[in-house]
């Protein structure tokens, strides 16, 4: 949020307002697992094809993925598109710049 120029512009009494609604959301919902987030992956790909898939993180609070929370469990990532049947090489990002992971060439992503 704070690398939002929109936000980073509001009263810091409605970006309060806003964050203390968010992370209640947040705190409702729970958190995604592995199988899901490689659900979804799987979707877009057959949406918009591989080429056009990447994979980035944000751990400022937490992955957001049971199973991803921090870079140490990047590897249960791997293994959850490994067993899917996407080819090597897969590497998550960490870093929110770069996106890669996915873009591997396969011309159909795995049958669900």
């Amino acid at each position: 949020m704070p690398g939002d120029l929109i936000i980073a512009a509001w009263p810091e009494q409605r970006f309060g307002q806003y964050a203390s609604e968010l992370y209640g959301i947040l705190e409702e919902e729970p958190p995604a697992s592995l199988k899901e987030f490689g659900d979804a992956i799987d979707y877009t790909v057959r949406k918009v094809g591989i080429d056009h898939v990447g994979i980035s993180s944000d751990f400022n609070e937490g992955g957001g993925v049971d199973g991803w929370r921090d870079v140490g469990e990047t590897r249960n990532v791997t293994a959850e598109l490994l067993s899917r049947g996407y080819p090597r090489p897969i590497s998550p990002s960490s870093g929110a710049a770069t996106s890669c992971g996915c873009g591997n060439r396969r011309k159909t992503p795995p049958a669900l």
